[in-house]
């Protein structure tokens, strides 16, 4: 929920840009077609901003135990890992390493 609140924060000053536009562009009369391609404008302008989240940004993850946090790692980061085909073969070979260098150095 802090993670969503957190999110919702970020976008806030995007989400209240868009409802004063809108109201703008109704209250003036703009035409439909106008309104539209300043509505798709405005959204792959101002939506692209990255909003991610982090995981130093959520306190909790910080807290969990070892092995929670490895094993959440391993998820996050494993499968982009093994795409490399060096990675994937090792991975088969050495599975436990490839977990820590996903823990400690991604």
């Amino acid at each position: 929920t802090s993670a969503v609140n957190q999110l919702r924060f970020v976008n806030m000053d995007s989400l209240v840009e868009e409802s004063n536009l809108r109201e703008f562009m109704t209250s003036r009369g703009i035409s439909a077609g106008l309104y539209g391609s300043i509505t798709s404008f405005f959204k792959s302008t101002y939506r692209k901003k990255d909003a991610r989240i982090f995981e130093g940004d959520i306190r909790v993850l910080s807290e969990l135990p070892t092995s929670v946090r490895m094993q959440m790692h391993a998820e996050l980061y494993l499968s982009k890992l093994c795409a490399n085909a060096w990675a994937s073969t090792f991975y088969g070979q050495h599975s436990e390493l490839l977990s820590q260098i996903c823990h400690t150095a991604m």
